[in-house]
């Protein structure tokens, strides 16, 4: 392969990996791929201004920062859904502590 197919093919993965960002699909296998790439080119040796010239072309810098920013936005989401299963944690907790007390309470009485 040439640099211009491997970088069309990381294009190619990337453009994947932001659908299924949107799908709430799941990147290990995409992210393996993509990172089975970058080694072959790093590998192969290929001159850096090439690489940046066949970037610009496939538009892959743009590509990139739509990516980093949809995983940035569905790593917020994650976090306030941990954050609110936490609070329904608690308030379970509080409120079984309540009940208890006052069967307590009750039995004393």
């Amino acid at each position: 392969m040439n640099l211009y197919e491997y970088l069309e093919e990381y294009k190619t993965l990337t453009l994947e990996m932001i659908d299924k960002i949107r799908k709430d699909g799941n990147l290990d296998v995409l992210v393996n791929k993509r990172e089975e790439i970058l080694k072959a080119i790093n590998e192969l040796g290929f001159d850096k201004e090439d690489i940046k010239r066949i970037g610009n072309l496939l538009n892959l810098l743009e590509l990139e920062e739509e990516l980093e920013l949809l995983i940035k936005k569905e790593k917020v989401e994650v976090k306030k859904k941990i954050e609110s299963l936490k609070k329904t944690r608690q308030a379970n907790a509080n409120y079984n502590k309540i009940e208890y007390r006052a069967r307590v309470f009750n039995k004393t009485i």
